[in-house]
C-alpha cells in the first residue's frame, strides 16, 4: 500500500508472491478475511468540539423516547422526539438538511458508542486509548479502528482526546492480499468445519491430519440454565467439586467483562486463581504456561483458544501423573460464540497429545448469542412464558439452542460470502490506479509523462530555462500526487455510498447491483477528473530553478502517514440508520 505514495521507481518494493503458508488459516482467511488493511494519512481536520457536543447531547437523550436500538443490537435510530430534542439543543431548524449532515453522522456515531459498542466486550481503555478487542481471540486487536469517527465517538465518551482524523490513501482486504499468491495454502484445527467455504472462496480443499497420539478428551453435554444467575451458581459447583481434586481448571469467557464477574465469585470463594483477558494479555505465555498446574485455576477470554499445549503438571510437567490421575484438564465454557470453530479451539485445549482431559459448556438462556439473535423467537412462546430457574430440561429447548449456533454461524457465513462481493470491482480499480501510477515512475528520467503530448508549448517553455530533466521530476511529482489526492476521495466517498446502500432495498432494487453500477459510472468520473485535475494544475503551476513549485497549487506529499485495521465489526455497522426516518423528517419539515 505504501507504493501509493512512491514517488520514484526506488520506493517501489521487489516482492512476488509466490507462496504462502498460513497458520491458524481459518482465523485468518475467514473470520479475518474481509477486515481492511489501511494506510491513512494525517489530516488538519479536528472534530473535537463537534464530537465533543454530540456526546453532550446524547447524554440528555433517553432511550425509547429520543432513540430506539434494533433486535439486534446493531444500530441505534433516532425518533422523532429525539430530533426535535437535537434541533433544539442545536439551535437549527432541520437536522437533515444538506449542511447537516457531518452533525448527523457525528450524531449517530455518539448514539452508537453510547448504546451498540461495549466496554470490557468490543473495547477495554489501556494506557489511555480505546483499544479494540478480537471477539475470536479476546485479545486486544492492535492498530484495529472502528471507521467514520466511530472510533473517536468512543473516545470522546470515555473522556479521552479523540484520535487524530486519518484519510485513507489505499486499502486492501484481507482476503485480497492473500489471493494475490500464486500458492496459498494453511493449517489450523478446525479446518473441516469450514471446509466448503474454503473450497469457494480460495479453491482450497481441506485434508484430515490425524492426530500426533489418540484424543481421548470427553466433550460433554451442555449444561444449559435458563438464568444467568443459575449458570454462574453451576459453574462455581463445578469449579469447587473438581478444585478440591487438585485438577486444573481453565474458563473461557465470552469478554472481558465476565471474565471480570467470574474472578469476584471465584475470590468470593477462596479459590485462588489467575486470570487472562485484554487488559493483561501481555502475561498470556506466564499465565498459560502455568495453566495445566495441580489447583490451578484460570479465568480467561478466547484469547487462551488458539496453539497453546497446556502441559499437565506445569511447564514441566513435573506433576504430570497426579494431574492425569485427576482427570487432567478440565475446560468450562461459560457462552457459546457466534462461531463452532472457536467453542471447538476452546475445547482443544484440553486432552492435547494424547492426555487425559474434559470440556464442558455451561451456558444460560440469557447469554448474549440467545438475546441478540432472538431465541425465543425460535420456540414456543409458551415454554418461555413463565418464570423459570434451574437446568433446562425441555427437549424442544436443548434442541433448539443448539440449533441457534449453527442458524448464527450460517448466516455469518452467508453474510461473508454477499460482502466479498463488494470488495471485487473495487480492488481491481485499486489495481487500475496503482497500474497508472506504476506506469509514471517506471518513464526515464527524461520522459514527459504527460505535458510534451499534451501541453507541448508549455512543455517546451519550461524545458528551455529548467532543463528537461527537472521539468519532467516535477511534473512527474505533480500527476502522481494527483492520483493519490483523487483516489483517497473516491475512497471516502465509496466508503459512504457502501455503508448506506442498503437503502435501495425499500426501492425494491439489489443493492450490491446498485453499488456496483455507482462504482463503476464513478471510477469513469474519477479517471476524467485525474486528467483535468493534471491539466489544471500543469497549467497554473508556477516554476523556479528547480522546475515546477508543486506547492504552489496545494498538492503536497503527506507529512505523516500510519497504518491500521479497521474493524470487521464495521461491515455490521449501520452508519447511517437516520435513513429510515428521513422520511418523516423531511416531511415534518417541508
Amino acid at each position: 500500500m505504501r507504493e501509493f505514495l512512491a514517488e520514484s521507481e526506488t520506493e517501489l518494493y521487489d516482492h512476488v508472491f509466490s507462496f504462502a503458508l498460513v497458520d491458524e488459516a481459518d482465523s485468518i482467511l475467514i473470520d479475518e478475511a474481509r477486515i481492511p488493511l489501511v494506510i491513512a494519512a494525517s489530516t488538519d481536520d479536528s472534530q473535537t468540539p463537534l464530537l465533543t457536543r454530540m456526546n453532550e447531547i446524547t447524554n440528555c437523550m433517553q432511550i425509547n423516547r429520543d432513540y430506539t436500538v434494533d433486535d439486534y443490537e446493531s444500530s441505534v435510530y433516532l425518533t422523532e422526539e429525539g430530533i426535535s430534542l437535537a434541533e433544539k439543543e442545536l439551535g437549527i431548524d432541520n437536522l437533515y438538511s444538506e449542511d447537516n449532515i457531518e452533525t448527523v453522522v457525528a450524531l449517530n456515531n455518539a448514539l452508537y458508542a453510547r448504546e451498540i459498542v461495549r466496554l470490557d466486550v468490543d473495547y477495554v481503555v489501556k494506557d489511555n486509548k480505546v483499544q479494540l478487542v478480537d471477539e475470536f481471540t479476546g485479545r486486544i486487536a492492535h492498530k484495529r479502528h472502528w471507521p467514520h469517527g466511530v472510533h473517536e465517538a468512543i473516545e470522546v465518551k470515555e473522556g479521552l482526546d479523540p484520535s487524530k482524523r486519518g484519510r485513507i490513501l489505499s486499502q486492501i482486504t484481507l482476503q485480497n492480499f492473500m489471493k494475490l499468491y500464486e500458492c496459498l495454502s494453511g493449517m489450523t484445527g478446525t479446518a473441516l468445519q469450514a471446509a466448503e467455504e474454503f473450497d469457494n472462496t480460495y479453491d482450497l480443499k481441506v485434508h484430515v491430519i490425524p492426530t500426533h497420539k489418540r484424543m481421548i478428551r470427553h466433550d460433554s453435554e451442555d449444561d444449559i440454565y435458563y438464568t444467568k444467575a443459575d449458570k454462574y451458581k453451576a459453574i462455581m459447583e463445578t469449579v469447587i467439586a473438581e478444585h478440591g481434586k487438585g485438577r486444573p481448571i481453565l474458563i473461557g469467557t465470552a469478554s472481558v467483562e465476565e471474565s471480570e464477574n467470574l474472578s469476584v465469585l471465584l475470590s468470593e470463594a477462596s479459590i485462588k486463581y489467575n486470570i487472562l483477558n485484554a487488559k493483561n494479555d501481555e502475561m498470556e505465555a506466564d499465565l498459560i504456561a502455568s495453566a495445566g498446574n495441580l489447583f490451578a485455576v484460570t479465568v480467561s477470554t478466547n484469547m487462551a483458544g488458539r496453539g497453546i499445549d497446556i502441559k499437565l503438571g506445569g511447564p514441566g510437567e513435573e506433576d504430570h501423573d497426579e494431574v492425569s490421575s485427576a482427570g487432567g484438564l478440565l475446560v468450562i465454557g461459560t457462552d457459546r460464540h457466534e462461531s463452532i470453530r472457536v467453542d471447538s479451539q476452546l475445547r482443544g485445549r484440553a486432552g492435547r497429545q494424547g492426555d487425559p482431559g474434559e470440556s464442558r459448556f455451561i451456558i444460560s438462556l440469557e447469554d448474549d448469542i440467545f438475546i441478540r439473535y432472538n431465541f425465543a423467537e425460535l420456540v414456543p412462546a409458551r415454554l418461555l412464558s413463565k418464570v423459570k430457574t434451574g437446568p433446562v430440561t425441555n427437549n424442544v429447548l436443548l434442541r433448539e439452542a443448539s440449533r441457534l449456533q449453527k442458524i448464527v454461524q450460517g448466516v455469518h457465513f452467508d453474510i461473508r460470502t454477499s460482502l466479498s462481493k463488494y470488495t471485487v470491482l473495487l480492488q481491481e480499480q485499486s489495481n487500475y490506479i496503482r497500474s497508472m501510477r506504476n506506469r509514471i515512475l517506471h518513464l526515464t528520467k527524461d520522459k514527459s509523462p504527460y505535458m510534451e503530448e499534451f501541453m507541448p508549448d508549455r512543455f517546451f517553455s519550461l524545458e528551455e530555462r529548467f532543463g528537461r530533466t527537472h521539468v519532467c521530476d516535477a511534473e512527474r511529482v505533480i500527476c502522481l500526487r494527483v492520483i493519490t489526492d483523487s483516489w483517497a476521495e473516491y475512497l471516502d466517498n465509496m466508503a459512504y455510498i457502501k455503508d448506506s446502500i442498503h437503502i435501495m432495498k425499500m426501492s425494491g432494487k439489489d443493492p450490491l447491483h446498485e453499488y456496483n453500477k455507482i462504482l463503476f459510472e464513478s471510477f469513469s468520473e474519477l479517471k476524467e477528473n485525474i486528467g483535468n485535475r493534471i491539466y489544471d494544475c500543469l497549467k497554473i503551476a508556477s516554476a523556479n530553478e528547480n522546475g515546477i513549485d508543486t506547492e504552489s497549487i496545494g498538492i503536497v506529499k503527506p507529512s505523516s502517514t500510519w497504518t491500521y485495521i479497521v474493524s470487521n465489526q464495521a461491515e455490521q455497522l449501520q452508519l447511517f440508520p437516520f435513513l429510515d426516518s428521513l422520511a418523516k423528517a423531511i416531511k415534518r419539515h417541508i
